[in-house]
């Protein structure tokens, strides 16, 4: 690609061998209509690259060998992948040295971000004003430290294979916290009805991250994969905003061959007398409430499972029922994935995300 491109192009897919890539670097700078960039090969490019198509919506490059990509504010890039490559900023320039920009103008319709796979050590505070991510995937990021902050779009975060990741300090109330934007989601606008106990927001979130032990603001339970809270919790109702759940996973082999993925029930604990389920588990499900795939894990490296569940779904139980219990299940038999130990949080702090958003 010489920078003779046409305006009629509207996709490249690339699955060529490996090679060194002769492009100008202005090589896209008359493809200005090209909303597919999927690239599948380690090939090499000399002279760098200055600019991306301005239509470009999904950006799929596997094994990029840029160290920084031209992003700029006029993309309304929506799906990024970069796995496997060898990005160390996405935005290129004098000043800008982060994933987003201090203002926030570009890329504002980004939904996916996947960066397994490469080297960085913390990704910007900033990434939480990006108010249209719904999926972060870090998987065997080997060098990441830690979690900022999320935006209050986010959805789910796969961070597999993160050995150096430090989940032991997480803590909601703090700002680095792996749940705190998903709590604080939609409480501006409904700040007087959560005040008054009529309207909670309904979100969930969960994620899959690299960790030891379970953090020890979750209530440990008795069970491995069922974790329950009583009701009344000491903080009323009213003041509570959901559940917060954490499992400890543990692989004992490669889960790539066997598409293994979780699922979560409202359960019962089942008693003495009664016959135990086909799984062995000592509780009985009752309504599904998520189920999701599980990136693949190292054998034998620990990772934490947590989900978060918006009080708003479960009112009517509190009127009728003494507690609520949560169970987790492995989807596909034979799985070489165990779930290992169980904790529960009740997430009563309204008042402080309340007067944090004021």
């Amino acid at each position: 690609m010489n920078g003779f491109g046409t305006e009629a192009i509207q996709a490249i897919v690339h699955y060529a061998q490996p090679y060194e890539a002769r492009w100008s670097s202005e090589a896209f700078s008359k493809t200005s209509n090209i909303r597919l960039l999927k690239i599948r090969n380690a090939c090499r490019l000399s002279h760098g690259l200055d600019c991306l198509p301005y239509a470009l919506r999904v950006l799929d490059w596997l094994g990029c060998p840029l160290k920084t990509l031209p992003l700029t504010d006029q993309l309304d890039v929506v799906d990024i992948n970069l796995s496997w490559s060898k990005i160390e900023q996405l935005w290129h320039g004098a000043k800008v040295k982060s994933l987003v920009p201090d203002g926030f103008c570009g890329l504002s319709l980004l939904r996916d971000l996947d960066l397994s796979g490469n080297n960085f050590v913390n990704l910007p505070s900033d990434i939480s004003k990006h108010s249209t991510l719904e999926y972060l995937c870090l998987n065997s990021c080997k060098k990441l430290q830690s979690l900022p902050e999320l935006p209050l779009s986010i959805k789910r975060v796969d961070a597999s294979n993160c050995a150096s990741l430090v989940t032991c300090k997480f803590h909601p109330s703090s700002k680095c916290s792996i749940i705190a934007s998903p709590v604080q989601w939609h409480l501006p606008r409904e700040r007087k009805s959560l005040l008054k106990g009529i309207c909670f927001p309904r979100t969930r979130f969960d994620m899959v991250i690299t960790g030891n032990e379970i953090p020890s603001w979750f209530a440990p339970q008795k069970s491995s994969s069922f974790a329950e809270i009583p009701f009344p919790h000491p903080s009323p109702p009213t003041e509570w905003l959901g559940f917060a759940l954490c499992f400890l996973l543990v692989a004992d082999r490669p889960l790539r061959y066997y598409h293994t993925g979780i699922t979560c029930y409202t359960a019962k604990q089942t008693s003495a007398n009664e016959i135990m389920v086909p799984d062995k588990d000592d509780w009985r499900a009752e309504t599904h409430v998520i189920s999701r795939k599980v990136p693949d894990m190292e054998p034998k490296l620990p990772h934490l499972y947590i989900l978060f569940l918006s009080i708003g779904e479960y009112l009517e139980r509190m009127h009728t029922d003494t507690s609520i219990g949560f169970g987790l299940r492995t989807n596909s038999r034979g799985s070489p994935l165990r779930i290992v130990q169980a904790g529960c949080r009740v997430l009563d702090d309204v008042a402080k995300c309340l007067k944090a958003s004021i």
